[in-house]
């Protein structure tokens, strides 16, 4: 038995995810609010006799492994180091899974960044440039800034001495492979100043690199890509070593860059993170949220910055943040403005504007209130950013406010704030559904009508526990997938073990049944109507698509005017409308 499998025995998914999220019994599985994305009614469903998880909201799902991996915000490696602990489970070097491509890649990242410490170390120029910008030298040993030299392959060069493989690096990120000539690789920073990027495990996963000098038709920054152990969307930068300091401070300072981060937490804010090189996601604040619900967005204060920074307020305020807005002089941002005021830092956060304040500001001095036009923009602006706050005092102190200030009635407010909640929500759950992937295999992408009524029946027959006549009495007019997996399973679950049917198959059908209990949780609803109304709209479905593809093959033979492709085709077409009458 390997590691995984003797976790995931030891192990309940019931009570794993029970200590993070509170689970009530619906049926033979539970359900809760989900962790992952914003709701009122649950839609997160745990199956503890198949030990999966699903959200039927945003889509997620799959074992102990991926809840650990979503939540937490870890890889793989990560996930297992957590559960192991949990299962009493010892994990040795001599495991197999520690010696697989993922501990090879943490390897790699570590010495990549002991070259690049090493090569500052020899650069006097780099050194100065630093110490120019504000950073003395324990700020660059505690992040272990470093250089990585203009030449071709020298990172590449040290790290194969060092005993890695060529495949291994590559799949790192941090060598390229050539275009122009074959077997040939160059590094893929050069002549720049090296920031190691620390997943919230502490663990070097990734590098920022600064040019150093003129930029040269190069990018001003550049990233690692994403690999195995590096999702840029889930990690802060500095989060593993400032967490505690977050913690301790209940609030947390955002900013943008490296060196905004660097410079802030120079001058005494420990309390900070950063985005690098993408906006702020969900998953980012979810492991802010974990440690406080208090930010204070301090992106710079050019067009760009401002931009970013209501981005990330109105994503903070929709997960229940509390935020605030620290604004530096035009064209400021806060590296600079510790530079040359680092002992005013911590009085500029101190007089933080509230996220509200900050918005009622700018719809005033933004639009011309003596024009109908623009006042209908600003209070339609501001409806926009109170949309989503849920304290009913809070929300009917902001429409008491805009009533008196703009002179509307407060009721028209209230219908316009409805419609307005109404479309950021169906858009929120349409970027939600396309942006997450269910993790398993059979309803991995958008569904066919046809495909979801074959769901729903398979599901609601799996509750009623019916017939495998009846059950087989449906097959024909379910989608492919699903067709394929009556055979292969529902009509055969009893023989799992004999035929050894595939985990896909057996994952598809743990999904169905914690579906049914999802759809069909209510006792009062008559099953048998409600499967004869579900299996009636699948067999019209059927139809109306297989006749909508026979009259397209019908028309395509008698372009080519195929006189017996012509004849099979209307014989088809007419026993099909037999079939139906």
């Amino acid at each position: 038995m390997g590691v995984v499998d003797e976790i995931k025995e030891k192990l309940d998914i019931v009570e794993v995810i029970g200590e993070y999220v509170k689970l009530t019994k619906a049926g033979s599985n539970f359900r809760a609010l989900c962790p992952f994305h914003k709701e009122k009614t649950p839609s997160f469903m745990v199956s503890p006799e198949r030990q999966i998880w699903h959200c039927f909201g945003c889509n997620r799902g799959g074992d102990i492994f991926r809840f650990i991996m979503e939540y937490e915000n870890v890889d793989f490696g990560e996930a297992l180091r957590i559960l192991a602990k949990k299962a009493g489970v010892e994990l040795t070097k001599e495991n197999p899974v520690l010696k697989n491509q993922i501990g090879k890649l943490y390897e790699i990242h570590e010495k990549a960044a002991e070259f690049f410490e090493l090569q500052l170390e020899n650069n006097a120029a780099v050194n100065l440039y630093l110490k120019n910008r504000g950073l003395n030298e324990e700020t660059i040993k505690k992040w272990q800034i470093g250089f990585a030299p203009n030449q071709h392959d020298a990172l590449l060069r040290f790290l194969i001495n060092n005993g890695f493989k060529i495949e291994d690096i590559l799949t790192s990120g941090l060598v390229i492979k050539s275009e122009q000539q074959p077997n040939s690789y160059f590094d893929r920073f050069r002549n720049r100043i090296i920031f190691p990027i620390f997943n919230h495990q502490d663990r070097i996963v990734a590098f920022t690199g600064r040019i150093f000098g003129e930029e040269k038709n190069e990018p001003k920054y550049l990233n690692s890509p994403e690999n195995p152990i590096f999702s840029k969307g889930r990690i802060l930068y500095g989060f593993s070593k400032t967490k505690k300091d977050i913690r301790e401070a209940d609030r947390v300072l955002l900013v943008e860059g490296q060196m905004d981060f660097l410079m802030g937490w120079q001058s005494g804010i420990k309390y900070i993170v950063a985005t690098s090189g993408t906006a702020l996601t969900e998953d980012q604040l979810r492991a802010l949220g974990r440690i406080t619900k208090n930010l204070i967005v301090g992106y710079d204060m050019d067009e760009a910055g401002r931009l970013a920074a209501e981005r990330a307020i109105d994503l903070a305020r929709s997960l229940d943040f509390h935020v605030s807005i620290i604004s530096l002089l035009e064209g400021k941002d806060l590296a600079d403005f510790a530079l040359l005021h680092k002992d005013q830092v911590s009085q500029i956060i101190e007089k933080a504007e509230e996220a509200g304040e900050y918005y009622y500001r700018k719809a005033r001095t933004q639009f011309d209130l003596n024009d109908i036009n623009g006042k209908r923009k600003a209070i339609e602006f501001l409806l926009s950013k109170i949309a989503w706050i849920d304290n009913p005092i809070e929300k009917g102190e902001w429409l008491k406010r805009i009533a008196e200030d703009f002179q509307v009635r407060e009721d028209f407010l209230e219908e316009d704030l409805e419609k307005i909640k109404k479309s950021l929500e169906e858009r929120e759950i349409k970027e939600t559904l396309e942006d997450n992937i269910s993790t398993t295999t059979m309803f991995n992408s958008r569904k066919t009508r046809r495909e979801l009524l074959s769901e729903r029946a398979l599901a609601l027959a799996l509750k009623m526990q019916v017939e495998k006549e009846q059950l087989a009495a449906i097959t024909d007019f379910l989608a492919e997938e699903y067709r394929k997996l009556v055979r292969d399973g529902l009509l055969n679950e009893e023989n799992k073990n004999a035929r050894g049917l595939s985990d896909n198959v057996w994952g598809s059908i743990a999904y169905l049944k914690l579906l049914a209990d999802y759809e069909f949780a209510d006792g009062d609803i008559n099953w048998d109507l409600e499967f004869r109304k579900i299996t009636l709209e699948l067999k019209k479905e059927f139809f109306r698509q297989t006749i909508s593809e026979k009259t397209a093959r019908l028309k395509e033979a008698e372009q080519k005017n195929d006189a017996e492709a012509i004849d099979q085709y209307l014989k088809e077409l007419q026993n099909i409308l037999k079939e139906i009458s």
